[in-house]
């Protein structure tokens, strides 16, 4: 079965045959309404749309584009748009936050009580890692 995402992020991206990236949502109006792929110039049969989180709440988003899995991108304070809905709706959290205040944190933790909820303070280094790799290594070593 193939897994529905949205991601709340400045910008993102999919190119799993295993995944749908449903949505972006962006603090911003920029790029709203824009296809993800064709922003990144990939191709691809997902919509995944970009908008802006003044266009629906988070209830009307996760009714309209059901998601499995939020993967957040975006600051601490993103949690506040869809926390309390991730619960209602099923959604897992994948939250890549380098750094939460406690409060940020102990809401976390409550909303892991009712939801799957996936913190790593470190994700976005370790991403951030593995894409710069990747990229010495095909350029380096490349597959014939």
């Amino acid at each position: 079965m193939d897994a529905q995402c949205g991601i709340y992020s400045p910008t993102g991206g999919n190119q799993s045959e295993e995944t749908k990236l449903q949505w972006v949502i962006r603090k911003t109006h920029n790029l709203e309404h824009r296809s993800v792929p064709e922003f990144l110039g990939i191709d691809s049969d997902e919509p995944g749309f970009i908008y802006s989180k003044d266009e629906f709440s988070a209830v009307e988003l996760l009714n309209r584009f059901p998601v499995d899995v939020i993967i957040d991108f975006s600051s601490e304070n993103g949690i506040d748009y869809y926390g309390e809905e991730v619960v209602k709706h099923g959604v897992a959290i994948v939250s890549a936050i380098s750094s939460y205040s406690a409060d940020r944190i102990e809401l976390l933790g409550k909303l892991a009580l009712n939801a799957r909820v996936l913190w790593s303070p470190n994700i976005t280094i370790g991403i951030n890692f593995l894409i710069i790799a990747a990229k010495i290594l095909k350029k380096n070593c490349p597959v014939h």
